[in-house]
């Protein structure tokens, strides 16, 4: 029910897949997406897309805006992409660069201090996340409503469960989410720090499992600028507010296209 979107959130009892889990082993993609397909049931009543389909896409966009030398913000939730550091010659570098929203971090109760946030000016471009050109360029079987839905459950659950307290280690196709004790961690995949120049920091994955990127063919140009462009005054019914994970988005007429 998108009105539901307006009520104020607030951190719930994580709710762990079934099973016993007393020794707080680590909790993967795996377990979260089948966490979230038991409590919401199927994504799409019409057998189209899972909540597995929507992280791909997730990770997709985040993918293509990296590889151009970007910046993705998923509204309260993160920025991730590259932050702008000077050498001692003067020469632009750029470094990996993660960083939690502060509206997640306070809604999870999250230590974030190995990640401080950056401002926008030491970042390279940053582009929001948008709903519809994700639907059209990283997905074949979901629409922006449908992603919408997905991450918005995906990351509530991810959160609850960081908030507990559990080990959680939540692959990505650029690096690996890790969470302890709520101090969260991000490792960027050591690749990415090579291309650059940079040294490696310890505990960066070599060899990525998840790779969502590697099998996926997107439309073509043509189909992607028609399908972005839509009829005339299109609007979309999805707007930012804070009722979601501490901010998020709403059912709204008047909200621009995507």
């Amino acid at each position: 029910d998108l009105g539901s979107r307006h009520d104020k959130f607030a951190p719930a009892t994580p709710r762990l897949s079934t099973g016993r889990r007393a020794d707080r082993a680590m909790y993967t993609l795996d377990n979260l997406l089948a966490d979230v397909a038991r409590q919401k049931g199927a994504l799409s009543k019409r057998g189209g897309g899972d909540y597995q389909s929507a992280w791909d896409a997730f990770n997709r966009y985040i993918s293509a805006v990296i590889e151009k030398k970007q910046t993705l913000s998923m509204a309260n939730f993160c920025k991730i992409g590259w932050r702008i550091e000077d050498n001692a010659h003067g020469k632009v570098k750029l470094r990996p660069h993660f960083q939690v929203a502060e509206s997640f971090a306070k809604a999870y109760n999250l230590d974030t201090k190995a990640h401080p946030p950056a401002s926008d000016r030491a970042l390279t471009a940053v582009e929001e996340f948008n709903f519809s050109k994700a639907a059209i360029r990283f997905t074949q079987n979901l629409t922006k409503d449908g992603i919408f839905m997905g991450m918005r459950a995906i990351l509530h659950q991810l959160g609850e469960v960081m908030s507990s307290g559990q080990t959680v280690a939540i692959d990505f196709e650029v690096g690996r989410l890790n969470c302890v004790e709520r101090a969260v961690n991000f490792a960027f995949m050591s690749e990415l720090y090579l291309r650059e120049g940079l040294e490696v920091p310890s505990g960066c994955p070599e060899d990525a499992t998840y790779r969502p990127s590697a099998t996926f063919m997107p439309p073509s140009q043509d189909a992607m600028t028609l399908s972005l462009a839509g009829k005339p005054g299109a609007t979309s019914t999805l707007k930012a507010h804070s009722a979601f994970l501490g901010g998020g988005w709403s059912d709204d007429s008047d909200a621009p296209l995507l």
